[in-house]
């Protein structure tokens, strides 16, 4: 293993620094500042399956650019600590940007394989360094031993016949008679192999429970419920969180509400969701929702997710809406006050509004939710401009007011 990396802290992680508040009537969380866990050109990652670690490949870019490059350039795998918050180098001899690599459920052995050199192939002790060299085809590849009951790879070698490719120990191929079809195993010891199954070429499907007896290659099934075969076959702890996304944002946060749910009346202002990063930028949740990772221009940045306190959460949350309010009414003043001086000092009245005010602000978003009261006329026809309102914006408990002379103030609501 080579020594641990100086992480260098990626201009993107500036873009991403800010912490960001989710949650729903009872619960609060807190999407922490970005993190750089490496700069550079990174291309690749993916967690563990504990989420101690993440795995990620990288490009010097350097290398990219150069002009004396004639082949591909160099690719390096890493591992960072998620504890420990270091990262340090894999030696994989040859290793190109078309190697993959996948670890292993048992958090200590990774494998890999290129797609452009079917003799780089093996696993990975991370405790060692040392290579075990493979040779199958990753295209049959079914199961790639995620699962820490599980840590080997499943991958077809015919029809009826099924290969298990383990850390540590020969390649085994056994014969299968039945004509079953495999999914991901939930089980496994020295003598068993347990998975979920399903009957191949009957109608209705058959849900199966099997158990793979490794010394003698036997197979035996029972039928199960679906319900029961999904917990076998997808039986993961549910992570807390949902990425989701539309246009160009992508959000982080709880599961949107049924259409039952959403119409009730909203009891919190927090939004259950929040802004993430831009889409396309590969985001990761860890398995259990401690943290969500992604790639921004090359660089590989983490965010903490954190349960905050829900009623600090909420006060957070109104304060920022006033304030909001308040900067949209005290932008609509100024607006104001500059169609005037282009007017004679004239303001405008409520005919045509947005199209006459739009030559004067920076967004058009800007004129929404103002909601503009003033009758219109000269502005030296108004003898207490400090107390003549021209608009407002409704905000929680109340509105931002906007006065002649362009200062704004908060009007709470009346009890």
């Amino acid at each position: 293993m080579k020594a641990t990396l100086n992480l260098v802290v990626f201009s993107a992680v500036a873009a991403t620094n800010a912490q960001s508040i989710f949650g729903d009537e009872t619960r609060a969380w807190m999407v922490g500042p970005a993190k750089a866990v490496s700069s550079g050109m990174v291309t690749q990652f993916s967690y563990s399956a504990n989420g101690e670690r993440i795995f990620y490949n990288r490009i010097d870019p350097n290398a990219i650019f150069s002009p004396s490059l004639t082949t591909a350039p160099a690719s390096k795998w890493f591992v960072y600590d998620c504890q420990r918050g270091v990262s340090t180098e894999l030696l994989i001899p040859g290793a190109t940007p078309n190697t993959q690599l996948t670890a292993l459920g048992d958090s200590k052995t990774v494998f890999f394989f290129d797609s452009s050199n079917t003799k780089l192939q093996g696993f990975l002790d991370l405790n060692t360094g040392r290579i075990q060299p493979s040779a199958i085809s990753p295209e049959t590849i079914f199961y790639s031993g995620e699962k820490p009951a599980a840590p080997f790879l499943m991958h077809e070698t015919g029809e009826s016949s099924l290969g298990i490719l383990e850390p540590g120990r020969q390649p085994v191929v056994y014969k299968v008679k039945l004509r079953v079809g495999f999914q991901a195993p939930y089980y496994a010891d020295a003598r068993v192999i347990k998975f979920a199954s399903y009957s191949r070429n009957t109608n209705p499907i058959q849900y199966l429970d099997a158990t793979l007896d490794r010394a003698t290659g036997e197979v035996a099934v029972k039928e199960i419920k679906s319900d029961l075969w999904r917990k076998l076959a997808y039986g993961e702890p549910e992570k807390p969180f949902e990425l989701s996304g539309e246009d160009a944002e992508l959000r982080i946060g709880l599961p949107e509400l049924s259409d039952k749910r959403s119409k009730q009346p909203a009891r919190t202002v927090l939004d259950r969701t929040t802004y993430l990063c831009p889409t396309g930028f590969n985001p990761q949740l860890h398995p259990t929702g401690a943290s969500v990772g992604y790639m921004d221009n090359g660089a590989l940045l983490l965010r903490d997710i954190k349960p905050f306190d829900r009623d600090l959460a909420e006060k957070m949350k109104l304060a920022a809406l006033k304030a909001q309010a308040l900067t949209q009414a005290k932008q609509m003043g100024i607006a104001l006050i500059m169609y005037a001086t282009d007017m004679d000092d004239v303001l405008p009245n409520g005919e045509n509004f947005i199209n006459r005010l739009m030559p004067y602000v920076k967004d058009r978003k800007m004129l929404d939710g103002f909601n503009y009261t003033f009758a219109g006329g000269s502005m030296a026809q108004i003898k207490d401009i400090a107390n003549t309102e021209l608009g407002f914006t409704m905000g929680p408990g109340g509105r931002a007011v906007v006065y002649a002379d362009g200062h704004a103030q908060w009007v709470s609501d009346k009890p």
